[in-house]
């Protein structure tokens, strides 16, 4: 049995997020018990009603019961003009005009009771949509409740706890590196709060904070913590905070942001389903905005709810929850999805955080369908200072005999467009054509593509034999942000290998006749579409190689660039 008190903590929100949504006058949550159902919490101006929290209604004359046995709809615009509501005894005591309700699961599927709204007249923007979004509302209030009756049974974070936490004691912050993508560099953190005493979870924390009314508290402790570490970031690296709507609803943080360097610092809103009066909430974020703050929505997905907070707080950042990331790269719709959210992004001039992103074939993905940002283990996980390098995971080569082509344009201008296709999709800043000479083996760098002046020198020969392009054949792989750890013994200067790609030129018959190669000063990570891309043009180059006739090729002039 959860408490009463604990109940009504948890509905709290959900109950002035129904009724504002809905345009209605009272919300309620009851529990449904045999032949009665208690309203555990009430929101809205009860009185006309004659209810209040703790009453209890005959659950045969209800509407809740005949919704839940089908012989009512979950929503009803006109109760007095209904014919099967009009006579119900409940609609004349209670003066209902219009109403809504959804069942309030728990995850095992054992029924609570009922998320309610009443209104004193009729309603006729109450449809099939606001019962769908009822219904949404109802499913994650059933989690809540859930969750809280679990901790109850682990045993309750006692309030001395939780004040020692609020004084800053046993608590710190953790920080997770956020990543671009196309750099494979961290532009930010985001701060996770930690705890000493268990449990470790620090869900739990914040969730006993909030039934205690403690949240806001805890909350601002556990920013200051992050706040803390913010003057031994690298430069250019963000911090993001959490935050949720009744934390930005106090001074508190307004106060800690203005002591801070605030242009360096995102605020994540959290629990945007609680949200009942964005008029408030932006007001309140004005306020930090002109601080200097960025604005984040945290835990998106496709849903109503996160589409119209979005447009509503018009944010910065916005973070794609992880189960939109979970499976991305064995799921097309899924992936499309995300594209489309990273277009209406870019349509708000915001960015968008991939979060929880634990494998390879995730992250790559998401750097197909255009996010610009992620995070997760696969990338680093939440730690102390200083931030650990980001691994980047190379691709194995696999590619195919050239085919052959139908005649084209010259074949040095031809080479000079292809090499600077490949620095435009990999955003890598230097491109060349290495061939393999057949006598001595050695690799001439044939064709340069060198705009940023990286250093490539055109015409100059290097042994194949320790060159990277024949490490990277030796290891199996097309490309490395990493040259030191990914292919050892090579002698480089990493001013100028940040990111190595070495794409095989291959003859018809499968012989290595040269390498088509990127290099860049920046780690980058390059996609599948890059990769893919780079070995089209590499079997594009050999079948002009392959229509010389003798050796690679026909004869050509000195090097040449763009």
């Amino acid at each position: 049995m959860i408490e009463t008190g604990v109940i009504q903590a948890v509905a709290r929100r959900y109950l002035a997020v129904a009724r504002s949504t809905l345009e209605m006058d009272v919300a309620w949550l009851s529990e449904h018990s045999g032949a009665e159902h208690l309203l555990h919490a009430v929101d809205g101006d009860c009185e006309p009603f004659g209810i209040e929290a703790g009453t209890i209604l005959a659950a045969p004359q209800s509407y809740c019961a005949r919704v839940l046995d089908g012989t009512l709809p979950a929503v009803i615009s006109d109760a007095r003009g209904e014919p099967a509501t009009a006579c119900l005894p409940v609609t004349e005591r209670l003066g209902i005009g219009s109403y809504a309700g959804a069942p309030v699961n728990l995850p095992d599927g054992t029924l609570f009771g009922m998320l309610c709204c009443v209104g004193r007249a009729p309603n006729p923007g109450l449809g099939a949509s606001e019962g769908r979004l009822l219904s949404a509302l109802a499913t994650s209030l059933g989690e809540d409740l859930a969750r809280v009756a679990l901790r109850q049974r682990e045993g309750a974070i006692p309030r001395a706890g939780i004040e020692r936490a609020i004084a800053g004691e046993g608590l710190s912050a953790a920080l997770q590196p956020i990543v671009k993508l196309a750099e494979m560099r961290t532009v930010g953190v985001e701060a996770l709060a930690r705890f000493q005493d268990p449990p470790g979870r620090p869900d739990l924390w914040f969730a006993r904070a909030a039934e205690l009314g403690l949240g806001e508290a805890l909350e601002l402790s556990a920013i200051r913590a992050a706040l803390a570490l913010l003057p031994q970031l690298p430069d250019g690296v963000y911090l993001s905070v959490n935050a949720s709507p009744d934390t930005l609803h106090g001074r508190g943080l307004h106060g800690l942001l203005a002591a801070a360097d605030a242009r360096r610092v995102v605020v994540e809103i959290t629990e945007h389903a609680s949200v009942a009066r964005y008029d408030d909430l932006l007001r309140e974020l004005a306020a930090l905005r002109e601080l200097g703050v960025r604005v984040a929505v945290d835990d998106t997905g496709a849903g109503y709810a996160s589409f119209r907070h979005i447009l509503a707080l018009r944010p910065d950042i916005i973070k794609l929850d992880r189960d939109m990331v979970v499976g991305v790269d064995r799921d097309r719709a899924r992936e499309g999805l995300v594209g489309a959210l990273a277009s209406f992004a870019e349509s708000l001039g915001a960015v968008v955080v991939a979060e929880g992103v634990e494998t390879a074939g995730e992250l790559d993905a998401l750097a197909r369908a255009g996010i610009a940002c992620a995070q997760g283990y696969y990338l680093a996980r939440p730690g102390p200072l200083p931030l650990p390098d980001i691994g980047v995971s190379p691709k194995p080569q696999r590619l195919a005999p050239a085919r052959p082509l139908p005649p084209g344009d010259d074949f040095a201008d031809f080479v000079a467009a292809q090499l600077a296709r490949v620095a435009a999709v990999t955003g890598l800043d230097a491109s060349y054509l290495n061939l393999r000479d057949p006598v001595d083996g050695t690799l001439e760098h044939r064709y340069v593509y060198d705009p940023a002046g990286v250093g490539i020198i055109a015409g100059a020969r290097i042994p194949w034999r320790g060159s990277l392009c024949q490490r990277c054949q030796e290891a199996g792989l097309l490309w490395t942000a990493d040259v030191v750890r990914d292919l050892p013994g090579a002698e480089v200067d990493p001013s100028m290998y940040g990111t190595f790609m070495s794409v095989p030129v291959l003859s018809a018959g499968g012989k290595v006749i040269g390498t088509l190669c990127a290099a860049g000063r920046a780690r980058r990570y390059l996609s599948d579409r890059a990769t893919a891309e780079a070995e089209r043009i590499s079997r594009a180059i050999t079948d002009r190689l392959a229509r010389g006739g003798e050796g690679y090729g026909p004869p050509v002039p000195a090097a040449r660039g763009s």
